[in-house]
């Protein structure tokens, strides 16, 4: 990015410690985040993937294919079926016939036998959306935007890994 005339070499001198506080603060928020999923999963007495997955299944609009919450979790198909046999053990999902592929199933929340772990996911959307009430929908609309280049960025660093990976 070039500096406009008006910045000049001082919003020059200025952009590491901006970047650096980026960074800060994006890593403040990733731990932020996994400490308030584990803890909630610790007192539900759930593993994080599976309060995450609770979470996920409360936020879909009717039963979710097994493949998309694997893909949503960033799952191995062998970790994804272990989930959910975990979570089915425990009458939190049931798990019925997909309609559109034979071989295929279909995961449906038990919101009755979920409801503690729904309170702790719903909790944790008020808080954010009380954090995020000060933002108009425009500086929201641009945090979406800056996330999204970031991920794009991150989604390139992993295909360069897993090219240089291959290469061995």
């Amino acid at each position: 990015m070039r500096d406009s005339p008006s910045t000049g070499s001082a919003a020059k001198s200025e952009r590491p410690a901006v970047e650096w506080g980026v960074a800060t603060a994006l890593f403040e928020l990733f731990r932020g985040f996994e400490a308030r999923r584990e803890g909630a999963a610790k007192v539900t007495k759930l593993h994080p993937t599976d309060f995450a997955c609770i979470g996920y299944l409360d936020e879909a609009a009717g039963p979710v294919s097994a493949k998309q919450i694997v893909s949503y979790l960033r799952l191995t198909s062998g970790s994804g079926t272990a989930l959910l046999d975990r979570l089915e053990k425990t009458g939190l999902i049931t798990r019925l016939p997909n309609p559109d592929d034979r071989r295929g199933v279909l995961v449906q929340l038990n919101r009755d036998a979920a409801q503690d772990t729904l309170r702790h996911h719903r909790q944790n959307r008020q808080r954010f959306r009380e954090a995020i009430a000060q933002f108009s929908d425009a500086e929201l609309a641009t945090v979406v935007s800056f996330l999204g280049v970031i991920n794009e960025a991150w989604k390139r660093a992993e295909n360069d890994c897993s090219d240089v990976e291959q290469q061995k």
